[in-house]
C-alpha cells in the first residue's frame, strides 16, 4: 500500500493561510497587486467569501474570513483614502 501524499497536488511544503475581513475585497486586491488567480472559492452570504485558494506565480495561498466568534487576529482593513 502506498503512503498518502501529505502535500496536495499544486501546493508546496509550506502554504500561507491568511485570515481576513472582507474576503471578496481581499481577493480583488491580491489579483490586482500580485496577479493572484482564484483556484477555489466557497461563497458566503451577501457576496462574502468564507474560504478561497488562489495561485500567485507557482504557489498557492489560502484565505478565509474571520469568524465573529474567533480569537484569530487579522490585519486591519484600509480605506481607499490613506488619510
Amino acid at each position: 500500500m502506498s503512503k498518502p501524499d501529505a502535500i496536495p497536488k499544486g501546493f508546496h511544503t509550506v502554504t500561507p493561510h491568511l485570515v481576513v475581513k472582507g474576503g471578496a475585497e481581499a481577493l480583488r486586491f491580491y489579483a490586482k497587486a500580485f496577479g493572484a488567480e482564484e483556484a477555489y472559492k466557497i461563497p458566503g452570504p451577501g457576496g462574502s467569501v468564507v474560504h478561497a485558494e488562489m495561485r500567485v506565480g507557482d504557489s498557492m495561498v489560502r484565505c478565509s474570513a474571520r469568524s465573529p466568534r474567533s480569537t484569530e487576529r487579522c490585519p486591519p482593513r484600509r480605506s481607499a483614502d490613506p488619510r
